[in-house]
């Protein structure tokens, strides 16, 4: 990974070596290791920006005011990460490249996930959603992401678990919402779970057979998971 997965990057770029590198560099943005990371963040851009190597493997516009990139990064055919978080997005993007592991949406004006926006995004190991104002997840929307293992939901409007998440999830974080029952049938594919964290302020009740299909999964504050009436986070991970 280039970056750090909360979107804290690693690298601290010094733009003036910019010139050196042998792929041009956008404007304003920071090219380590040659234009393979591109860092254009916290420059106040509507746009993408012009002149990005279609080589770059990991591209970060976040802390910007974008509205709208759709199908603009889809001939960055290499393109592995990528981050558009604390921007102005209302919609997940239409058209990203096929190839993208990581995907970083945090803070921007989502409210729902339709169920052909992220379809095709068959690589996708990580998806960051956290703090936007997500209220409805469709079903399959999720579904063909056959190799997801981190989705991060902290933070938005939901009432329900999403339908239909990929069984390859490891870690699931719903904290921060309204969730107030979980759905047996859903929770009963997600066989390789090992990390779930729900806010237990909403929670009805959490029945005994609720994760008999997750051997992975445990609670890590047993009293809370047998009594989700505390206002904080139930938090269950896989103690091995």
């Amino acid at each position: 990974m280039l970056w750090f997965r909360c979107g804290v990057l690693l690298f601290f770029c010094v733009c003036p070596l910019a010139p050196l590198m042998t792929s041009p560099c956008p404007a304003s943005c920071c090219c380590p290791r040659g234009g393979v990371l591109v860092l254009c963040e916290s420059l106040g851009l509507r746009s993408l920006p012009r002149s990005v190597p279609l080589s770059t493997s990991a591209l970060s516009v976040a802390r910007n005011q974008l509205c709208n990139v759709d199908h603009l990064l889809l001939p960055f055919a290499g393109l592995q990460e990528l981050s558009l978080s604390h921007n102005l997005l209302a919609r997940v993007p239409r058209g990203l490249p096929p190839s993208l592991e990581s995907l970083h949406l945090q803070e921007n004006r989502i409210t729902y996930i339709t169920s052909g926006s992220l379809r095709h995004l068959k690589n996708l190991t990580r998806l960051d959603l956290k703090d936007n104002r997500i209220r409805a997840i469709q079903p399959g929307a999720l579904e063909g992401l056959h190799k997801l293992q981190v989705l991060t939901l902290r933070g938005n409007e939901l009432t329900n678990l999403p339908p239909k998440l990929p069984p390859s999830l490891t870690d699931l974080d719903l904290s921060a919402n309204c969730v107030s029952m979980l759905d047996l049938p859903s929770l009963s594919t997600l066989v390789n779970l090992q990390v779930l964290k729900i806010n237990s302020s909403c929670l009805r009740s959490v029945p005994e057979s609720a994760f008999d299909s997750q051997p992975r999964l445990c609670c890590d504050k047993p009293s809370a998971c047998q009594s989700p009436a505390a206002p904080s986070d139930i938090f269950w991970c896989n103690r091995n």
